[in-house]
C-alpha cells in the first residue's frame, strides 16, 4: 500500500490483515515502486494514493509499467483518491490503472474490486445451477421460476443485511444469513460458505470477523444479482 496519510494505513492494514492478507507500506511513490521492483516475492496487488510527495500515484503507476519484469510491470494498481469525479477515475484508468477506490472507502467496496482483480480469488463464477438444472430434470420454466424468486426477493434482503451489519446488530444479521441461506444454496452460491456460517451462527468468538464476513457475503450477493439475469431469456 503507497499511502502517505499513517492513520489510513492503519485502517488499511487492520482491513487487509483481517482477511488473512500480509501488508506491505510505502509512505511516497518513489519508495512504493521500488518496493514494487526488489521485493523478492511480487505482489499480488498494489493500492496507491495519488497525492504523493515527491513521486505522486500517476508517475508512480507509469514507472511501474515500465519496469522489466513484465510480472511486475502488470500486477494490478488500485487508485485511491478523495476525487471521486468520472472524470478523474478516467484519467486514473488512462494512466495504468486498474480500477479507483473513493476515500474513505467501505470494506466491501474494496472486497469486491479485489475479488474482481486478482485471479484465483472468489472471482470465479458467481454462482453454479449445476445442481438446480439437475433437480429441474429439463424443465427449464423450474429454473427460470427460482432465479426469477431469487432476483426479486434477495435485493430486500440484501439491503437489510447491510443494515444490521453497519449497526452491529448480529443478532438480526444473524436471521436474515439463515433465511437467505437456501436460496443461495438454490442458485449455487458458494464461495462465501465459511462467512455465512460465521454470519448464521454469531458466536461470540467470531464477532471480531463479523463485519468481515458481512462484507464479504453482500459483496458476493451483489455479483449474483449483477450476473444471474443473463440467465433469463431476452423479452420480445
Amino acid at each position: 500500500m503507497v499511502e502517505d496519510n499513517e492513520i489510513n494505513r492503519t485502517v488499511a492494514r487492520l482491513l487487509f490483515e483481517g482477511w488473512g492478507a500480509h501488508v506491505d507500506e510505502a509512505e511516497d511513490g518513489l519508495v512504493g515502486v521500488q518496493r514494487v521492483r526488489d521485493e523478492p516475492q511480487p505482489y499480488d496487488v498494489v493500492l496507491m494514493d495519488i497525492q504523493l510527495p515527491g513521486l505522486n500515484g500517476l508517475d508512480a503507476t507509469a514507472a511501474i509499467r515500465a519496469l522489466p519484469d513484465a510480472a511486475r510491470a502488470s500486477l494490478p494498481i488500485v487508485a485511491l483518491t478523495a476525487n471521486a469525479f468520472r472524470a478523474d477515475r478516467d484519467r486514473y484508468l488512462a494512466a495504468g490503472m486498474n480500477a479507483c477506490l473513493a476515500k474513505p472507502f467501505e470494506e466491501e467496496e474494496v472486497y469486491q474490486t479485489l475479488v474482481q482483480l486478482l485471479p484465483g480469488s472468489a472471482a470465479g463464477p458467481a454462482y453454479d445451477l449445476t445442481r438446480l438444472r439437475a433437480l429441474a430434470r429439463g424443465r427449464e420454466e423450474f429454473v427460470l421460476k427460482i432465479i426469477r424468486s431469487f432476483l426479486r426477493n434477495i435485493p430486500d434482503s440484501l439491503t437489510q443485511l447491510r443494515a444490521a451489519a453497519a449497526a452491529d446488530n448480529w443478532n438480526e444479521a444473524a436471521k436474515i444469513t439463515h433465511h437467505i441461506k437456501p436460496s443461495l444454496e438454490s442458485v449455487g452460491v458458494h464461495h462465501v460458505a465459511e462467512a455465512v456460517r460465521q454470519l448464521e451462527t454469531a458466536a461470540v468468538a467470531d464477532y471480531p470477523r463479523l463485519p468481515t464476513a458481512a462484507a464479504q457475503l453482500a459483496a458476493q450477493v451483489q455479483r449474483v444479482l449483477t450476473e444471474l439475469p443473463r440467465e433469463l431469456p431476452e423479452e420480445v
